[in-house]
């Protein structure tokens, strides 16, 4: 089962790289920088704006990282865990009540999914805060998916009218590059 789950993750990373691969591969530096930028910039809503970058563990050394092992938890649930570090700024000029379970996803196959509670199991778990005026927080957010389907959106939405909304292209870019990329050149050295 182990083996099966393991060689799951691995065709769905293959699949996520091969689709920035095959599109970076097209395009040329310049047009991948700008990809990137964009990324890496917050993407406002309603008084809050968001950042997010795609860190779903494939390897033991991921999970050290992040603080849960994937196959641990599909072995529990049946569910495929997508890991997205999250940046929050508060862009009003009051106080937000900021809650993880705030956040949700949705999907390819047109779901909506909640939080996970293996959330709570990462090593930095998004809080709940009170976040000042321009103030940032972070943390880890993940999210259980059936093994056939990914996300489109990641959203933050407390229903008092603040809400964010970032599709997940941009988290995937990002994580490739500032993460999975850096990996790799220095696994090179």
């Amino acid at each position: 089962m182990k083996r099966v789950f393991v060689v799951i993750l691995l065709v769905q990373s293959i699949i996520a790289f091969s689709l920035i691969l095959s599109v970076t591969a097209i395009a040329d530096e310049s047009d991948n920088q700008k990809k990137l930028e964009i990324a890496k910039k917050y993407v406002a809503g309603t008084n809050l704006e968001i950042v997010a970058m795609n860190y779903t563990n494939i390897t033991e050394n991921d999970a050290q990282d992040i603080g849960i092992y994937s196959y641990e938890t599909y072995k529990e649930t049946g569910k495929s865990n997508r890991v997205l570090k999250v940046w929050l700024l508060n862009l009003s000029d009051k106080v937000i009540n900021i809650n993880p379970l705030n956040f949700k996803v949705t999907t390819e196959k047109g779901h909506t999914i909640p939080l996970s509670k293996y959330t709570y199991k990462t090593r930095n778990p998004f809080p709940a805060v009170r976040l000042k005026p321009q103030a940032k927080i972070d943390g880890f957010i993940v999210f259980g998916l059936g093994l056939e389907d990914n996300i489109l959106q990641i959203i933050y939405d407390d229903g008092t009218g603040n809400r964010v909304t970032r599709e997940y292209k941009d988290a995937l870019v990002l994580g490739f590059y500032e993460r999975d990329l850096k990996k790799l050149e220095q696994s090179k050295q």
